[in-house]
């Protein structure tokens, strides 16, 4: 992968008989630096990918049901992240897996996360990455 060049805004100055140059670069050096930025390592996934992290609370329960803002469905969704309400860390000894689906409101549903020993007095804190794809 190439670099990003060092040169990320033109000045009027480079263009002194032209009036109406300021007029054109004040907007296209705020596209070049704000793409500049972007590309050095600050792409985010809520912002710069098609889909949702989503985080629920999961106490046992199920199915959970939580809001699909985007207007296309997702292809895939994995677990990002699991995290004991109590704070207290126990270690997983089973990768949990999630059984999910996009149900007929239009909600993502979590069916089952198999591999998570979660109860009503054992809440997990659980990160959902969802793509569309």
């Amino acid at each position: 992968m190439a670099k990003l060049p060092q040169y990320t805004r033109i000045t009027p100055e480079n263009f002194p008989k032209e009036p109406w140059v300021d007029r054109l670069l004040t907007p296209l050096n705020s596209v070049l630096e704000s793409v500049t930025s972007a590309f050095n390592k600050n792409l985010t996934f809520n912002e710069n990918v098609a889909g949702s992290t989503l985080t629920v609370l999961i106490d046992g329960t199920f199915p959970v049901k939580m809001l699909w803002t985007n207007k296309q469905r997702p292809t895939a969704a994995w677990i990002g992240q699991v995290r004991e309400v109590s704070g207290v860390h126990t270690t997983l000894t089973v990768a949990p897996y999630l059984d999910w689906e996009i149900n007929q409101a239009g909600q993502f549903q979590v069916n089952n996360i198999t591999g998570l020993s979660a109860s009503a007095a054992n809440k997990f804190y659980v990160t959902v990455i969802a793509v569309i794809g």
